[in-house]
């Protein structure tokens, strides 16, 4: 039995994964111990009251053997532990990981189809190279893109990344004197860098490289990595590139070491944190819809409940599964006199002409021919 299958009152004997192990003290001044575990359903928080000093404490990413009872308090269910030891099982990803309900394959099909849709040909022969490279690949479809907050499941990376270029295709075009080439090419590398900044083998945890450096850093590394493959690519093309990946966070206290100071750079900021943001609030109303309740559970980051109304997230009208064949492009009048507006017409004009098939086959981008080889 998985953990979005209990109900409270019923006796549990399952093995579970640890993601977080405390010894606490009660009111009453007597230790106890928390533990939050976590099977591919959702996690669940775990209370030895019986604990004694000495007793077996548990690892994170450590499976767990645990016999209790569940219990509901303030409307979320939790498990009063009458024994807990080390499992004998073998770890098994596919139980103990939660995964995107998205099929990866078709996300990435996705994913190639808009990089397809990229008309400068130093940012499309770039994000192709990197794409259709084996490991980065197989890591893109793997890696969650944070260790709880948002997309935090296994190929969540890969879904936030197709889900903020799939905006970025829907709000450039409402305003054409933005570059949406380099919007495309910023959303993808964005977060990039959490390949390795995450690891994610038997938990969601930090590498010793992500607590030094951070996913921003590092992306910037992957990035010119791969530039370097193509010495003719645009050193002020790259800069822009860099920048928007710096500066994704948006503010200082976030961790961007520059704000947005570019119209592409702001783009991605606001995309990247309109979809974290849906998604971790879509995540609160579906737990609330567990407990039959209008409201969210208070969240400590965005410091507010959400509500969810009467019906919850009840029946929504569908979404078109594909993106229209061609941007729809807000009509501007330039006036004669105005040549930088009738500039950024024609700019939007060009959009009209970006490719619309994914690169199933690379006959005729891959090798490029007139890129010098590296020395």
């Amino acid at each position: 039995m998985f953990i979005g299958e209990f109900q409270a009152g019923k006796v549990i004997h399952e093995d579970l994964l640890v993601v977080q192990h405390a010894i606490k003290q009660a009111r009453n001044g007597k230790d106890y111990q928390f533990i939050k575990l976590q099977d591919r359903t959702g996690q669940l928080d775990g209370y030895n009251w019986n604990y004694q000093a000495g007793s077996p404490e548990f690892k994170e990413g450590q499976v767990v053997t645990v016999k209790g009872t569940i219990q509901e308090f303030k409307g979320n269910l939790q498990v009063n532990i009458s024994s807990i030891a080390a499992s004998g099982a073998a770890f098994d990803r596919d139980k103990f990981l939660p995964v995107t309900s998205r099929d990866v394959n078709v996300l990435y099909q996705e994913l190639e189809s808009m990089i397809a849709r990229i008309q400068n040909p130093h940012l499309k022969k770039l994000l192709v190279t990197v794409s259709q490279d084996p490991e980065m690949k197989h890591l893109l479809q793997t890696a969650p893109a944070a260790k709880s907050m948002h997309h935090a499941y296994l190929g969540g990376l890969l879904e936030h990344l197709v889900s903020v270029m799939g905006l970025a295709l829907r709000v450039c075009p409402h305003y054409p004197e933005i570059n949406q080439d380099k919007v495309l090419a910023g959303t993808f590398f964005h977060d990039i860098g959490k390949i390795y900044e995450l690891e994610y083998k038997t938990a969601f945890e930090y590498s010793t490289p992500g607590i030094l450096l951070g996913h921003l850093y590092m992306g910037c590394e992957i990035f010119d990595r791969f530039v370097r493959k193509f010495p003719q690519f645009p050193a002020e093309l790259s800069m822009e590139i860099k920048h928007i990946i710096l500066s994704h966070h948006g503010l200082l206290e976030y961790g961007s070491p520059k704000r947005p100071k570019t119209l592409e750079a702001l783009v991605v900021h606001h995309l990247d944190d309109l979809d974290a943001k849906i998604n971790t609030i879509n995540g609160l109303f579906e737990a609330a819809g567990k407990s039959n309740s209008p409201w969210t559970d208070y969240h400590r980051l965005l410091d507010r409940r959400f509500y969810r109304g009467d019906e919850g997230n009840g029946d929504r009208a569908e979404q078109p599964e594909e993106l229209p064949a061609t941007p729809v492009k807000k009509s501007v009048q330039p006036e004669p006199s105005d040549s930088g507006q009738t500039k950024t017409v024609a700019r939007a004009e060009t959009r009209k002409s970006f490719s619309q098939q994914p690169f199933q086959q690379l006959d005729g981008i891959l090798p490029f021919e007139g890129d010098k080889k590296e020395e």
